[in-house]
């Protein structure tokens, strides 16, 4: 059976674009929010951990797969701030968004498929 991270995540990727506040997928789940906080905690994760994750590779298969402007990714991934979300994803890989691409982008589609899986 999948776990309740992965059907909060699967509610994420779904609709990856949203600005996600626990409040809406609380809505969403129709669960409290409290609730919602104790059974991630009970897997050792959280909601924004699991948000961050779901964005951040999102983020890089948008930044891999095309030239897509920073600014279209950043909103494709529900964040407004274009810097926060440059922040968030150097933070987050080591990398700038464009030093991603150029670093990556040359990959065969093995690698490429290896580094979406493992990051």
């Amino acid at each position: 059976s999948r776990s309740f991270s992965d059907i909060v995540r699967k509610t994420i990727d779904n609709d990856i674009s949203t600005k996600w506040r626990l409040k809406t997928l609380s809505e969403k789940l129709n669960l409290s929010e409290v609730t919602i906080r104790k059974k991630l905690e009970n897997e050792n994760t959280n909601f924004y951990r699991i948000l961050l994750d779901a964005r951040m590779q999102k983020a890089a298969r948008l930044v891999l797969d095309s030239d897509t402007h920073i600014n279209k990714v950043s909103y494709a991934v529900g964040m407004s701030s274009v810097s926060y979300f440059i922040k968030l994803f150097s933070d987050y890989y080591g990398l700038t968004p464009k030093q991603f691409h150029l670093k990556y982008k040359h990959r065969n589609t093995g690698e490429k498929a290896a580094f979406m899986l493992y990051n």
